[in-house]
């Protein structure tokens, strides 16, 4: 058995629906491993020859690992179309829950402590959603606040109609017309 049938036989009835570079990707992903990096994979390789040398077995669960992290964040539902020729050939997506994606994630997690190494962080964990109802509060803390120049209230405010330095004048003159039936009068 080859390392891509290995791969793809731990995806019971999707494997064989996960993209070549996607595969290519896993099968490097050891050299990157932190902190420490194992060897790199081999798709062609025989998954026997692996048995017994721990350092290619750790690249491989490495490697493995990296598959599941993936398949937890693949876009399901729908087709995929294709045209060949003069047909166009349909390939239906594979469905993935929530729990499917929590389950691959959990077990990219412990594959990757097994192995000593770190795990990968999640979107949330390293940015992604933003909660700035904070910022929103602290703004309007700030406009109410009469010592900030921003204040329609604070006198020194050219938009402040109190203000007697300044007020707000358009620079140039705008001319306004009527129409009346699409002619101006």
């Amino acid at each position: 058995m080859t390392v891509e049938s290995w791969l793809r036989g731990k995806f019971q009835g999707i494997g064989s629906q996960i993209e070549q570079n996607v595969l290519e990707s896993a099968a490097l992903s050891p050299v990157f491993a932190k902190p420490r990096a194992f060897r790199e994979v081999t798709l062609d390789d025989n998954v026997r020859d692996y048995v017994g040398d721990t350092d290619r077995m750790n690249g491989l669960l490495y490697a493995l690992s990296t598959l599941f992290y993936s398949m937890s964040a693949a876009i399901t539902g729908g087709t995929r179309s294709e045209k060949r020729g003069n047909r166009s050939v349909s390939i239906g997506g594979y469905p993935l829950t929530t729990k499917d994606r929590e389950a691959f994630r959990a077990e990219a997690d412990r594959i990757r402590r097994e192995l000593g190494c770190e795990p990968e962080e999640t979107a949330a964990d390293a940015g992604g959603a933003f909660d700035a109802s904070k910022l929103r509060k602290n703004l309007r803390q700030n406009l109410q606040n009469p010592q900030n120049p921003q204040n329609p209230q604070n006198p020194q405010n050219p938009q402040n109609p109190q203000n007697p330095q300044k007020r707000y004048t358009p620079r140039h003159k705008v001319n306004t017309y009527t129409f009346y039936n699409g002619f101006r009068l």
